[in-house]
């Protein structure tokens, strides 16, 4: 149990480094569409340009934590796991109720 718990330790680690790091990138391409966008004329493929940009740092945040998550599910046991997924049931049951018609 303690390999694991530094194990998961390190894995949250590295998430939490890349994860500041492309939030940077996300940043960063944020702030050139914003400054292209306030131009007197904007050319249609600097703005399309930004907004490719701007999608993939989107997509790369989002997609930079499943590889840790799935990291993390793997170090655990199968007590672990079947605790896991009753949490994961309950929150996804909570967050994602269709409203009364």
């Amino acid at each position: 149990m303690p390999g694991q718990i530094q194990r998961e330790s390190q894995i949250k680690d590295e998430m939490a480094m890349h994860t500041i790091e492309d939030d940077r990138a996300l940043q960063h391409a944020y702030d050139k569409y914003e400054k292209d966008a306030a131009t007197a004329h904007p050319t249609l493929a600097t703005i399309k340009g930004d907004i490719i940009r701007v999608g993939k740092a989107e997509m790369r945040l989002g997609w930079e934590m499943v590889p840790y998550h799935l990291q993390g599910y793997a170090l655990l046991n199968p007590a672990q796991k079947a605790t896991y997924t009753q949490l994961a049931a309950k929150t996804w049951a909570q967050h994602h109720r269709t409203p009364d018609k």
